[in-house]
């Protein structure tokens, strides 16, 4: 039985804002997801002290082939970290924004 790569990294537990809960949700954007985003994406600069992560084609580029295909589900996916480490917003995007906010 192979273990999900995921689940050996340990991600500490992400505050999530009511917003960015009530998105996830209507998003059906998963914890596992935020967690796939935060520890491999893409780091981008989002205003106002924010961070986006995002996970696209270079993410999956850049992993190894069995994290990239435990990965694939959450291709596309971004989220918005606010300076004190609170989750401010999950969205899917198939691209990285010129701007975030």
């Amino acid at each position: 039985m192979t273990t999900n790569p995921l689940q050996q990294h340990q991600i500490r537990e992400v505050k999530w804002t009511t917003h960015a809960r009530k998105r996830g949700q209507q998003r059906g954007i998963s914890q596992d997801a935020v967690r796939a985003a935060l520890w491999f994406g893409e780091r981008f600069w989002a205003g106002d002290g924010c961070v986006a992560y995002y996970l696209g084609r270079k993410v999956m580029r850049r992993v190894g082939v069995e994290i990239s295909r435990t990965l694939e589900q959450y291709r596309d996916i971004a989220v918005i970290v606010a300076s004190d480490g609170a989750l401010v917003s999950v969205q899917h995007t198939p691209r990285p924004k010129k701007r975030w906010r």
